[in-house]
């Protein structure tokens, strides 16, 4: 069922003409963190992707991705999902980034279930 949830991704983000990687800081896990502070990274997208792939065994790992308004972060979302279903797809990884706003129906069924 994957393979279907990876099709439809890709199926459901617009192609995008124009898209400036953004700067962006990270606050890392406290295993691979130096210190408590947020440290400035040059691309966020692959930023965030690089901490994803970083799995420990049998769980998910969850990120909280914030910004101002209008600063791009459903475009940043969609080219790293975009990215990671391509990568699926072609067996170079075995998940996919499904993206859940922290409001409204899909949040709460997830802290439903």
């Amino acid at each position: 069922m994957l393979d279907l949830l990876a099709e439809r991704i890709l199926d459901s983000i617009e192609e995008t003409t124009a898209f400036i990687v953004p700067a962006g800081e990270l606050v890392d896990e406290i295993e691979h963190a130096t210190s408590e502070l947020p440290v400035p990274v040059d691309d966020a997208v692959t930023a965030v992707h690089d901490f994803l792939e970083r799995r420990l065994e049998e769980l998910a790992p969850c990120f909280n991705l914030t910004s101002d308004a209008v600063k791009g972060r459903r475009l940043s979302l969609n080219t790293l999902r975009e990215g990671q279903a391509e990568q699926y797809k072609s067996r170079k990884s075995d998940w996919l980034l499904v993206p859940i706003g922290l409001g409204g129906r899909p949040f709460l069924r997830l802290m439903m279930s």
